[in-house]
């Protein structure tokens, strides 16, 4: 009897899940040693291509010990810290390395964090420009309207006409 896709998944798999296990528990007598003899046993019978009904109900139910055991933490979430994608070293350039799903989005918001670091000290340096520009404006026009305010009260004094006619 081969073993069903899903139960090759599983095996494949199961090794990650009694990795946490063993890590994370609170006492050691929680993960008994018949449920990693169990799970060892369907390893080995599935490379020797013995699986039968018994080995598969029994991982099954060693399968099951395992995740109630590390519960809220699932198959899932263990997977997004498996190192198995290739990325850039130095973003865009430098050697491939292994990377997890994780390291590759904080990378990516990384990058996006310093893109947008760089366009807010950009457009702050352009305002900033801007402003000083409007500033010199305003204070020459304020220079000229009172110049021109001191010529028509000279050329009053003085009796020239406004007028060019």
């Amino acid at each position: 009897m081969k073993p069903q896709p899903a139960e090759v998944e599983a095996l494949e798999k199961s090794g990650n899940l009694l990795r946490f296990a063993a890590e994370n528990v609170k006492e050691v007598k929680e993960l008994s040693e018949p449920t990693v003899s169990t799970i060892a046993t369907a390893w080995k019978q599935y490379e020797d291509q013995n699986w039968d009904p018994d080995i598969s109900t029994k991982f099954w139910t060693a399968y099951a010990t395992i995740c109630a055991l590390i519960r809220p933490v699932t198959l899932d979430s263990l997977s997004t810290n498996q190192k198995n994608i290739q990325v850039r070293k130095w973003i865009w350039f430098g050697p491939f390395v292994e990377a997890s799903l994780g390291d590759r989005s904080a990378r990516r918001y990384l990058l996006f964090l310093m893109i947008l670091l760089a366009l807010s000290l950009v457009f702050g340096f352009l305002s900033s420009t801007a402003n000083n520009v409007n500033l010199e404006i305003q204070k020459s026009v304020e220079e000229a309207r009172a110049r021109s305010h001191r010529f028509e009260s000279v050329s009053e004094r003085k009796g020239f006409s406004n007028s060019l006619g």
